[in-house]
């Protein structure tokens, strides 16, 4: 079996369902309501016009591992500041803490390896049919 070259393929757009890769004429929004803490917001996500999946997108390994680390930054530091706001706060507490932090950061960056697989499997479906 041929080497896949995957370095050609960063960041384009697939569709999951179609498998095919999406150009900017494919491609249609789609708002989608996030609910927060103050309401809802709408946001505009990318999906395919055929069949209205929503497009993944490919990074590149250095942009995949620069995202992970500044989710994980950013989750420390969220941690930083809890800890400074709270008083008289036990080492049980703390370690519960860093727990569900550490349980988070782990979850996001397996969302991003779960959407980088499923791009590299309609990368393999697209250099199969070639």
């Amino acid at each position: 079996m041929n080497e896949i070259d995957y370095s050609k393929w960063y960041g384009s757009k697939f569709c999951p369902v179609c498998v095919k890769k999406l150009e900017d004429d494919d491609l249609g929004t789609r708002e989608v309501e996030v609910r927060g803490r103050y309401g809802t917001n709408k946001v505009e996500s990318s999906v395919c016009k055929e069949c209205g999946s929503h497009a993944l997108v490919f990074q590149s390994p250095a942009r995949f591992v620069l995202i992970s680390f500044i989710i994980s930054i950013m989750m420390s530091g969220l941690f930083f500041f809890l800890k400074l706001g709270a008083e008289n706060i036990s080492t049980m507490d703390i370690y519960v803490v860093t727990g569900v932090f550490v349980l988070a950061t782990c979850a996001i960056i397996a969302i991003l390896i779960h959407d980088r697989n499923k791009s590299k499997d309609v990368i393999k479906k697209l250099e199969s049919t070639n």
